[in-house]
């Protein structure tokens, strides 16, 4: 288990940043 969430953690800290990066550019979009 302890396994398993060391290899899920980063991919939900990546997957937080693509989706920060996602909304980031959005907002420029927007703001244009």
């Amino acid at each position: 288990m302890i396994n398993f969430y060391g290899l899920l953690a980063p991919l939900l800290y990546h997957l937080r940043g693509f989706f920060l990066k996602i909304k980031g550019l959005k907002g420029l979009y927007i703001s244009y």
